[in-house]
């Protein structure tokens, strides 16, 4: 496909939002200790990007208010993408007015999102709903500020590698960020919960993701 220089300024325009994107899932899910697979960016032939990553609330031994964060930790992961893109557009030009069109990439997400409430029966539809969306993303929001420079260093890979595998996140936080102690022991309690051949106990495991996390719901 041959692109005029108009086209490939716009595509890299749009490039550039999706890392940022993608980005934001990627740290917040990380954060809540949801173990990402892989994540990658929009291409000239896809026009989505990607995170792929591990829930974890599907457990048998999860009980109903473990089951209960979890989800609410993976609506957060949901929410994370187009909440990132607002703050990296502000940065840029200052407006917190965030242009309609441009959450139309994330319309999959709020289609995710409302299910899941719906599913676990987390609110009342109308009111309570609302209510519940406004505070998980005003949890969101503190959480991607205060991990801002993570997410930063993330956006800036993919949009130089467009796709990064686990070992490829684990090497960047924990080596290119200003909290390296941090992000360590994050992927260590990852590496805990997700281990298939030993799953921690109940109680561990409850312990582990009620540790530094953003829910005041």
């Amino acid at each position: 496909m041959i692109l005029t220089t108009a086209k490939k300024q716009s595509f890299d325009y749009e490039l550039i939002a999706c890392c940022w994107h993608e980005a934001g899932h990627v740290i917040c899910n990380l954060h809540n200790y949801m173990g990402v697979d892989h994540v990658s960016v929009m291409t000239l032939k896809d026009k989505e990007g990607i995170t792929q990553y591990n829930i974890i609330y599907t457990s048998p031994i999860l009980d109903e208010a473990t089951v209960k964060t979890m989800v609410l930790l993976d609506l957060q992961g949901i929410y994370a993408g187009l909440l990132a893109e607002k703050i990296y557009y502000k940065e840029v030009c200052g407006s917190d007015k965030f242009p309609m069109h441009l959450k139309s990439g994330s319309s999959e997400d709020m289609k995710n999102a409302y299910d899941l409430i719906r599913k676990y029966k987390l609110a009342e539809p109308g009111q309570q709903t609302i209510a519940l969306k406004k505070q998980i993303q005003k949890d969101v929001n503190q959480l991607l500020y205060d991990n801002w420079d993570a997410i930063k260093a993330v956006a800036h890979a993919l949009y130089q590698k467009k796709k990064l595998n686990f070992k490829d996140l684990k090497h960047i936080l924990t080596r290119k960020t200003d909290h390296n102690d941090f992000w360590k022991d994050k992927f260590n309690k990852i590496k805990i919960i997700h281990n298939e051949i030993n799953p921690p106990e109940l109680v561990k495991w409850k312990r582990i993701i009620h540790s530094n996390i953003y829910l005041n719901i």
